[in-house]
């Protein structure tokens, strides 16, 4: 598998996410990672690691981020995570999610219940694509086997408060499955290429102060709820859907 590096993000970690050569074996669960130290704080860095799946994972400040190397949307989610957290927010000990100054919780119910927090929300607009991203990082959800990924919701046009359905975003992505076994159920919420899974609302009241760096502009404080429901895609498993609500 070949990683391309392409369209806006490639841009924003101004090349330090670079990896044209970085290949995987397939047919096995192992994976080929690569640590950089981030452009602008040299005590910082982060890792990108490409899974046999054609996954990558974002790992930063003990967060992790997952896309699809396929779809540019979720990735340029990822990496304005990362940007986020290398110009100075989250981490170890910090509010963690990719960098945002905004405490943010999550809770889970239906197939199973529980609470996650810290995160951080970060809203990471690209005036150039006319586009934004809203995301956090996620993590392993405390008493279950069970993973989240975080969530991305990628919009035209330039950051404004309101409401957004999925069905207006360029793409949107939030998952939770159980990374170690073989055959797990996979909750999905998002759309993208065509395809919609589930369905989400994102309802912004305030984006906070704007920063502005490298050809991106930084939310770093933005307030509002994701609110949504994740359907199993795995028919294997069918389990029951997972409503999820993110308030930051």
């Amino acid at each position: 598998m070949r990683i391309s590096r392409r369209g806006p993000r490639a841009a924003v970690l101004l090349g330090a996410l670079a990896l044209a050569s970085l290949r995987c074996g397939g047919g096995s669960p192992t994976v080929t990672c690569q640590t950089e130290v981030c452009p602008d704080d040299a005590a910082k860095s982060y890792q990108v690691c490409a899974h046999t799946n054609n996954d990558l994972s974002y790992q930063f400040g003990g967060q992790t981020c997952t896309c699809q190397s396929s779809n540019d949307v979720q990735c340029n989610g990822c990496a304005a995570q990362v940007v986020a957290y290398c110009s100075g927010g989250g981490g170890p000990g910090g509010t963690g999610g990719g960098g945002g100054t905004t405490a943010c919780s999550v809770t889970f119910s239906g197939a199973f219940s529980t609470t996650y927090s810290p995160c951080a929300v970060t809203i990471t607009a690209v005036p150039a694509g006319n586009t934004w991203t809203v995301g956090t990082a996620g993590n392993a959800l405390p008493g279950t086997p069970y993973t989240w990924t975080g969530m991305t919701f990628a919009l035209p046009g330039s950051p404004a408060t309101g409401p957004y359905n999925q069905s207006q975003a360029l793409g949107a992505s939030n998952l939770v499955e159980d990374t170690s076994a073989t055959n797990p159920p996979e909750w999905i919420a998002g759309a993208g290429s065509g395809m919609s899974y589930g369905a989400a609302t994102l309802t912004l009241t305030a984006l906070g102060p704007a920063t502005a760096l490298s050809g991106t502009t930084l939310y770093q404080s933005p307030h509002g709820t994701w609110t949504g429901t994740l359907v199993d895609q795995n028919p294997n498993t069918s389990q029951p859907d997972v409503m999820e609500t993110i308030t930051f």
